[in-house]
């Protein structure tokens, strides 16, 4: 397994379980948006098979966590797509290095609960 060297600092993959690269998982991602006029989050396509790891509704706007960001936001604009709603307020990015290795040193498992 390579290890990535940037701004002079490797970043370590973390592995999650097994062997090689089906072991090895990037930091997570974060999405959120506002749920469209008329529409709940049990309205949406289920979460957990689409690499969401942690969620939370805070009025109308949804916050998740993603193994696979491509794979979660995909799904998720096919989805507004088929409905023919828009996801306002759409924001999608990996969290940053230094945001995973402070939450592994800090002993935090849940990545979207602070």
């Amino acid at each position: 397994m390579d290890t990535v060297v940037e701004a002079d600092r490797p970043i370590v993959p973390i592995v999650t379980s097994g062997r090689g690269a089906d072991g090895v998982a990037g930091p997570p991602a974060r999405m959120s948006f506002d749920l469209p006029h008329g529409y709940f989050l049990g309205d949406m396509p289920p979460l957990a098979p689409l690499g969401v790891t942690w969620q939370e509704e805070a009025g109308r706007t949804v916050r998740l966590e993603t193994g696979d960001l491509q794979r979660t936001a995909t799904a998720l604009l096919s989805w507004a797509r088929e409905e023919g709603v828009e996801l306002r307020a759409l924001e999608a990015r990996s969290v940053t290095p230094e945001e995973a290795f402070s939450r592994i040193a800090q002993g935090r498992e849940g990545w979207g609960r602070g």
